[in-house]
């Protein structure tokens, strides 16, 4: 599951691997140079709102298999 929030930064957060990207748009719109390393405090801000978002919303439904 790959989750993405975008407004001036772009974060992406893939759940499967940990994997963490954030970009500033303003700057950078071809996303090209990843800035988690060099905006510690903005990439820490938007996984706090992704995780709180995360515990709110329920998990979704999967459908059945057929027997």
């Amino acid at each position: 599951m790959v989750v993405r929030v975008q407004l001036r930064h772009s974060f992406s957060l893939d759940i499967r691997n940990d994997g963490k990207q954030l970009f500033d748009l303003k700057k950078d719109p071809a996303e090209s140079q990843d800035r988690w390393q060099q905006e510690p405090e903005i990439a820490r801000r938007l996984k706090a709102s992704l995780s709180q978002l995360q515990a709110e919303v329920p998990p979704p439904i999967t459908p059945r298999k057929s027997r």
